[in-house]
């Protein structure tokens, strides 16, 4: 900023898809910036979001953006907000906010100054003198370049050369690069860095922590492993023969029993119907038709030959 202080920005998408991602978001953050439209209402993901960061704990300030479209209305924004118990600082409440046009640059300035004014009142500092603890954000495989984990620092200051633990996958530093790809030998609390040298991919939230020795790291990591492993087999249930034989005996009968039954069901519903239709006339050669012997769609009950269409008279008299 112009001041020279610097505000680190975690952007999460603001599709309804991307539940987890947000929820992760408002984990990591200290701060949540609530966008809203002003031509619009508050949206089921904005809701969503708000809920995220109430759950965590986050304090949250509102950008209203749009203002300089011809339809935008921010005192409805506001009253909605009011509806959700979210009273802002224009309507007596405790949650700051501010009308900006991203498009134009208007009100980012105030917004920015409200931000580091929410985070004064916080007091949110960290140690910068000691290991380096924070958040992957997200973790890839690149094929040139291997491992690849971004992540944010939140407490002391990362290193290359440092070996860093994030759930069960550990390594030591080969490279760390900024947000725009420049090369650089630490980060600080608060900035992202992009860091090169784990053996795996870390799952997106977990921690990292920063280990005096790659033995202890790799210990922690094995016990971490094992731990894991563990709990996937209690969760497994183990089938015998016996347990298979159930399920195979609870899932493939009942279906095809119930095909069947529905099938018989309505092939005795057509034979009735086509029975009513001949008006239960018996065939001229002695081809008796009672309640045993009907005929069915097209074929003689007794000899099996076809009957003539529309008729119920046998095509083979003789054999009947």
């Amino acid at each position: 900023l112009k001041s020279g202080k610097r505000i680190t920005f975690l952007d999460t998408p603001g599709h309804e898809a991307f539940t987890a991602m947000r929820a992760r978001g408002a984990q990591v953050t200290d701060i949540a910036i609530i966008i809203i439209a002003a031509d619009d209402a508050i949206m089921p993901q904005t809701k969503e979001a708000i809920a995220h960061a109430q759950a965590a704990g986050v304090p949250m300030v509102f950008a209203i953006n749009k203002i300089d479209k011809p339809g935008a209305n921010p005192e409805k924004i506001k009253e909605q907000l009011a509806n959700m118990n979210l009273l802002v600082e224009d309507w007596g409440g405790k949650y700051q906010s501010q009308e900006i046009s991203a498009k134009k640059g208007i009100g980012v300035e105030e917004l920015m100054d409200k931000v580091l004014l929410e985070a004064e009142m916080l007091d949110l500092k960290a140690n910068p003198n000691r290991k380096a603890t924070g958040s992957i954000i997200e973790s890839t495989l690149d094929k040139g370049r291997g491992y690849v984990a971004t992540i944010l620092c939140q407490n002391g200051t990362l290193r290359q050369g440092d070996i860093v633990l994030a759930g069960t996958h550990y390594g030591r530093i080969k490279a760390m690069f900024n947000e725009r790809g420049q090369r650089i030998e630490k980060a600080m609390p608060a900035e992202p860095a992009v860091i090169l040298g784990l053996n795996g991919a870390p799952t997106a939230g977990d921690t990292f922590h920063v280990m005096d020795s790659e033995q202890e790291a790799r210990e922690i990591c094995n016990k971490r492993e094992q731990l894991k492993r563990e709990q996937g087999l209690r969760t497994l249930k183990r089938v015998d023969l016996n347990e298979l034989g159930r399920r195979i005996a609870l899932t493939q009968p009942r279906c095809q029993g119930r095909r069947g039954r529905f099938n018989r069901s309505t092939l005795r519903l057509t034979h009735q119907t086509l029975y009513r239709e001949d008006s239960g006339q018996r065939h001229s050669q002695g081809c008796r038709t009672n309640q045993r012997e009907r005929c069915y769609p097209r074929k003689c009950f007794r000899c099996h030959h076809h009957r003539f269409p529309g008729s119920s008279v046998c095509s083979s008299p003789q054999a009947c």
